[in-house]
């Protein structure tokens, strides 16, 4: 465990992404979700899915902090969770920006 584990910060992420999750994927008819979920679905379901793995990652990061995984298997853990944040990571960056350039461009002809 590294000396930068944050407790009050991992217990957050634990409780909050699953309601966050939960609502933009159910709740997808207005407001910025909604434009997302309209101009974008793939984008959409990119987000969630590094919404997953970020939650993930901290849930078997409080599972090794709490003493259920071994420093090794959170080892194990961290290099197949790594990799998906990363690509998904990088998938957000450029389905991100084709968006808001596309939600620029539309602002500048009205």
């Amino acid at each position: 465990m590294d000396a930068g584990f944050n407790l009050p910060v991992a217990i957050a992420v634990v409780a909050l992404i699953p309601p966050i999750i939960l609502i933009n994927h159910h709740y997808r008819l207005g407001g910025l979700s909604g434009h997302i979920w309209r101009e974008s679905p793939v984008f959409a379901h990119i987000l969630l899915a590094l919404l997953c793995t970020v939650w993930l990652g901290t849930v078997f990061d409080l599972a090794a902090y709490y003493g259920f995984l071994s420093s090794h298997t959170l080892g194990v853990v961290n290099l197949l969770i790594g990799p998906l944040m990363l690509i998904f990571s990088a998938c957000v960056l450029a389905f991100g920006t084709r968006l808001l350039i596309r939600y620029l461009r539309s602002r500048s002809r009205t």
